[in-house]
């Protein structure tokens, strides 16, 4: 028998827990809005978008998460429409600069 002094426990191990183990796991179903999109998807959305009035709806209606819209598609239609605005803020600019040349233009050759 060991004596009553070796039997003391270490103070940083205690026998009352549970042993590690492998993590558990925990498969939650995939909503539907999280599916992820595949190269038809994207060729699809943009063959709709490429129609000029159903397209715009369209945009709009994803960009605004309407109904059960993916988020890959919310997403997608959200990117368009910035660079939407990207471009024609450029095509407002270059039209100044561009109108702005021509009537300095027009006005050097009055004189």
């Amino acid at each position: 028998m060991q004596p009553e002094r070796m039997k003391t426990m270490n103070p940083y191990q205690n026998q009352n827990t549970m042993q590690p183990g492998p993590p558990p796991t925990y498969h939650m179903p995939t909503p539907q809005n999280l599916q992820i999109p595949t190269v038809g998807n994207y060729i699809v959305v943009q063959l709709l978008a490429l129609i000029p009035i159903v397209g715009f709806v369209l945009m709009i209606i994803w960009a605004v998460g309407g109904g059960d819209t993916p988020i890959w598609k919310s997403n997608y239609a959200r990117a368009y429409f910035v660079m939407m605005a990207i471009s024609v803020g450029i095509s407002i600019l270059l039209s100044i600069l561009f109108f702005g040349i021509f009537a300095a233009a027009i006005g050097s050759m009055m004189f």
